[in-house]
């Protein structure tokens, strides 16, 4: 008797816990589908810019870079010279014209506007229809175009034509950099480097939003730019490097031609001489 009722029991409370158990499932499978859906294969999520930029917004659909893309720019100087370095970055691997040209019927879109963004700051807006980019200066400007780099395919910094898709997942970002100077130094004192590494290196620190660089020219290892009135500075102070190789030394021209590669009032060079020059610890074979 007491075995029956214990068995009644279990089948009474089994429809119950059934129904509990669903009800966890559905809640489970809701929250999965719950949020703002992925971005498409191929396009890199809005919250994977470098540095994190201050609000992502992801939604909508993304916007496909094609032939018939166009970049429309503000009737500005700065604004078009914008322009043409975003081409000049995407041509190469995307196989594309882009032509540069004032107005507002492009797929991507540059825009100086009064809003407050700051010096430095910028909104970029991702849809089906396109990609607009607005800042109060040209420098915001410029890091959009920065963050638009990193939402594209890594190939797209290949100098050859890749194959696509060149997709840039829909939403938008509004960013302003939290520190006024962000820079990096490079020391070309103790070991040379070419112009066009040097532009290199300027172009990979831009893309991170970096906005001085302190170019260590002088030491006691090497002296690397030229000074009219003391030509024997870089002849003789620049014919030597750590490790014994060949060193060199920048003219005036490539010196304006390297520190040029980014519009006005985005990049600020730093040079640094150093004279005398920093003590070089002996080695302990060194005799007294």
């Amino acid at each position: 008797m007491e075995k029956g009722a214990q068995v009644r029991r279990h089948h009474r409370t089994t429809p119950r816990t059934t129904r509990v158990l669903g009800a966890l499932l559905l809640v489970a499978v809701g929250s999965l589908t719950v949020g703002a859906a992925p971005p498409p294969a191929g396009a890199t999520p809005l919250d994977q810019v470098i540095p994190a930029p201050s609000k992502v917004t992801p939604g909508g659909s993304p916007y496909r870079i094609t032939a018939k893309t166009r970049i429309g720019v503000d009737d500005s100087r700065e604004v078009r010279r914008i322009g043409e370095y975003l081409a000049g970055v995407l041509r190469p691997s995307t196989g594309y014209r882009l032509p540069v040209a004032a107005g507002r019927r492009a797929g991507i879109q540059l825009r100086l506007t009064k809003e407050e963004f700051g010096a430095e700051g910028y909104r970029l807006v991702s849809g089906a229809k396109g990609v607009t980019i607005t800042a109060a200066r040209p420098a915001g400007l410029f890091h959009g175009v920065q963050t638009l780099r990193q939402l594209l395919p890594a190939k797209v910094e290949k100098r050859s034509v890749q194959s696509g898709p060149w997709l840039v997942a829909g939403g938008s970002i509004t960013d302003s950099p939290r520190y006024g100077w962000r820079g990096a130094m490079l020391d070309v004192s103790r070991h040379f480097f070419t112009v066009d590494q040097v532009k290199r290196y300027i172009d990979q620190l831009a893309l991170y939003k970096v906005n001085k660089l302190h170019l260590h020219l002088s030491d006691d290892q090497g002296w690397r730019i030229a000074i009219d009135s003391w030509p024997r500075l870089s002849a003789h102070g620049g014919s030597t490097q750590v490790g014994g190789g060949p060193g060199g030394f920048y003219s005036k021209a490539t010196t304006r031609r390297s520190s040029g590669t980014r519009p006005r009032a985005i990049w600020r060079s730093s040079p640094r001489s150093t004279c005398p020059a920093t003590p070089t610890p002996r080695s302990p074979r060194t005799p007294s």
